[in-house]
């Protein structure tokens, strides 16, 4: 089965098989980098199983989005850079989008990618990320800082956040977002190579609480990133795979 990179460490396979091997999933996008061309954007349709999943993004952030060889051997990894935008366009134009397969909005879904902070030269330099329904409700909104916090939006409208904890930036992290649309609530695992450094929160609430769930609507789940402008245009997050996928 194709499955995101979680890469070689013994600590991170074992933690992710204790904390996720309960159930069957269907997947709804996988995007590893593994089949693209370095030095230019990912392939935006997606090949193989599952069907319809794609990455999407505005053309005004090409420049930003680059296919690279990981620092993992033999592997590849998308570069998301802090390249200046002049003039920097609106912000509904920034996103990075992961846009997985057309589901049941009642079904229980899982977020997860492998990623870290590189080339920051200010602590709370920070990726912006979201999760929605792929149209107009956001489930989750999160603040990874280069230092390791994370935040989470507690009011969209205000950008009223709430600090989760801290990682060590120098490590990747995993990251797993397990959410429940039926108690429009999620968790929230962030696990690094250092057990010390790992973060775990439940039943946070959807940011919507209005979020639609109905076995007939259906959605297409959504990973979105975003970088703002900022005078340091080496500052990048660095994903090495992305995975959606849903409870059966």
């Amino acid at each position: 089965m194709n499955t995101m990179k979680y890469h070689t460490n013994f600590i991170l396979l074992f933690l992710i098989g204790i904390l996720f091997s309960s159930c069957s999933r269907t997947q709804l996008l996988v995007s590893t980098f593994e089949n693209d061309i370095t030095g230019i954007q990912p392939n935006t349709e997606l090949p193989g199983d599952p069907v319809g999943d794609v990455i999407r993004y505005d053309n005004v952030i090409a420049p930003r989005i680059r296919v690279q060889n990981s620092t993992i051997s033999g592997e590849k990894a998308l570069h998301f850079t802090q390249v200046p935008l002049i003039p920097y366009p609106p912000e509904t134009r920034v996103w990075l989008n992961f846009r997985g397969a057309s589901t049941s909005s009642d079904k229980k879904l899982r977020f997860s990618w492998t990623a870290q902070h590189q080339n920051a030269v200010d602590p709370d330099e920070y990726v912006l990320i979201e999760l929605s329904d792929g149209a107009a409700k956001t489930i989750a909104r999160f603040y990874f800082y280069a230092d390791g916090t994370i935040k989470r939006v507690e009011d969209i409208d205000s950008d009223r956040k709430r600090d989760l904890g801290k990682v060590d930036p120098t490590l990747r992290h995993v990251v797993f977002v397990e959410v429940d649309v039926r108690a429009k609530t999620y968790k929230l695992d962030v696990i690094t190579a250092a057990t010390n450094s790992n973060i775990s929160r439940d039943a946070l609430p959807f940011n919507y609480s209005d979020f639609t769930v109905n076995s007939t609507n259906p959605i297409n789940p959504t990973l979105s990133f975003r970088l703002d402008n900022g005078g340091n245009d080496r500052r990048k997050y660095i994903i090495e795979g992305v995975e959606i996928s849903q409870e059966n």
